[in-house]
């Protein structure tokens, strides 16, 4: 991946540091085309699967030394941790509301936070925008994007937009995984895999969780 090298000691950077060529940050879009949602700790299955089940690994395995940025992850660093197992080389939590503050909170913590993992941490950072005013900024085919209960939070028209610009911006050897949540690529450009049945009733995965990768 091009770009500055970003050593596993960063911590919270500012996104420019993850994304040296991002476009300068756009005005949000109107909140009444997306709603507000607290989102319930979701990720945490994932989280638990990923450490435990070589299988889920496998599934994850695009995030691996991808720059991932995750839409709507509220205030929880579970999405954080998620990416972090993944093997990724850095995470951005994208959200519109003011409890991002917390979020880039959790994240200066993250040391104390994942501990437990054993792992060393990776750059990391939080952005104040909504999905389509983010994804506008970066470059083509540079990021993979995780996505977590984001079932029917948007309208139809901006859900639209979102799609269009992830399907822009992600890197070729990366994926969007999206659990509980309802953006559909291109199937002309892009492979869906969901998950197996019997991996997600052995990990206790209670929603839908699936993967869009680039046709090669």
């Amino acid at each position: 991946m091009e770009g500055k090298k970003i050593t596993n000691e960063s911590g919270v950077v500012a996104v420019e540091a993850i994304i040296p060529n991002i476009r300068p940050p756009l005005p949000l879009e109107p909140k009444e085309l997306y709603r507000s949602l607290k989102p319930a700790n979701v990720s945490a299955q994932i989280r638990e699967g990923l450490r435990k089940s070589p299988e889920l690994q496998e599934f994850f395995k695009p995030f691996k030394g991808q720059i991932v940025v995750e839409i709507g992850p509220g205030e929880l660093l579970t999405g954080y941790q998620v990416v972090l197992l993944s093997g990724a080389k850095a995470y951005i939590g994208v959200e519109p509301y003011d409890f991002v503050d917390n979020l880039k909170q959790f994240l200066e913590e993250a040391e104390q936070a994942t501990s437990h993992y054993l792992l060393s941490q990776i750059a990391r950072t939080a952005v104040k925008a909504d999905a389509l005013s983010f994804l506008r900024r970066l470059p083509d085919k540079s990021v993979s994007i995780f996505a977590s209960q984001l079932e029917s939070v948007m309208q139809k028209e901006y859900a639209d937009s979102v799609v269009e610009e992830m399907e822009r911006v992600l890197h070729p050897q990366g994926a969007l995984i999206q659990y509980d949540s309802n953006f559909n690529l291109d199937k002309n450009l892009f492979e869906r895999h969901p998950v197996d049945p019997e991996l997600a009733e052995k990990l206790s995965l209670d929603w839908r969780l699936e993967k869009y990768q680039p046709k090669t």
